[in-house]
């Protein structure tokens, strides 16, 4: 059972995560990923925070968990189910926010033809009716 202070403490791990995603990455690279809901909570015991995304290559969540232990970041993308698909460890802050746009919404490498090939595709399936 979690105290008061534990939720406390994990409210505030998630919005120093919440910041450094913005701190490092612009505005209109965090909205590409549709993020529709933000939480916080403990995942493996770690406090997290949680974004619903629907990227270009991912639909689901992403759980960004702090490693107080090596002072980094762990990254899970989950499906909608909440079910872990990939576990990603040992990314620092200032790598969180552009790691997390290649894991759902451009690869780093991809050319912007490909991008934007892609990116058109997934606008047109999320604005048909």
């Amino acid at each position: 059972m979690r105290t008061e202070q534990d939720r406390e403490r994990c409210y505030q791990v998630a919005k120093t995560i919440n910041e450094q995603l913005f701190w490092s990455i612009d505005m209109p690279t965090y909205f590409s990923w549709g993020v529709s809901k933000t939480m916080f909570t403990f995942w493996k015991d770690m406090p997290s925070l949680m974004l619903r995304v629907s990227g270009a290559i991912h639909k689901g969540w992403v759980v960004v968990s702090l490693n107080e232990g090596s002072d980094t970041y762990e990254v899970r993308l989950l499906n909608v189910q909440k079910e872990e698909k990939s576990v990603y460890t040992d990314i620092y802050a200032d790598q969180v926010g552009s790691f997390i746009d290649g894991k759902i919404e451009r690869p780093v490498g991809m050319s912007d033809e490909e991008y934007h090939e892609i990116a058109m595709k997934d606008s047109q399936m999320k604005m048909a009716f």
